[in-house]
């Protein structure tokens, strides 16, 4: 498993991918599970693989959303210590720099209508 993403076990001791690169043991898990809506959780996985997508690196998503320096880290490692949850208002920063145009080009749509 050296393609360089990074890997953590899963519930039946198979390596499971995990997108971001900050990996918590399960000890320190158990200690600062933060509540988090599931909903929050999935949007940040699709903004995560979207970045993946893009070969984007952190600190770019930074800079293009115009949010604060390392800040995009912190909304993806939720659970951890020094972790936030972003507002709303800062996730669609974020999603407007990684999904510009709303990521769906209408422009067929609009020529056969």
């Amino acid at each position: 498993m050296s393609d360089g993403a990074s890997y953590q076990t899963g519930v039946s001791g198979a390596p499971v991918e995990s997108l971001s690169p900050i990996v918590v043991s399960s000890e320190q898990e158990k200690q600062h599970v933060k509540k988090v809506a599931p909903f929050y959780r999935a949007v940040l996985l699709e903004i995560e693989r979207r970045r993946h997508q893009l070969g984007c690196p952190m600190w770019k998503v930074d800079e293009a959303s115009g949010i604060e320096d390392g800040y995009y880290g912190k909304m993806q490692a939720v659970d951890a210590k020094s972790g936030r949850q972003a507002g709303w208002h800062i996730l669609q920063l974020v999603l407007d720099a990684l999904f510009p145009g709303g990521g769906i080009s209408c422009a067929g749509w609009i020529e056969n209508i």
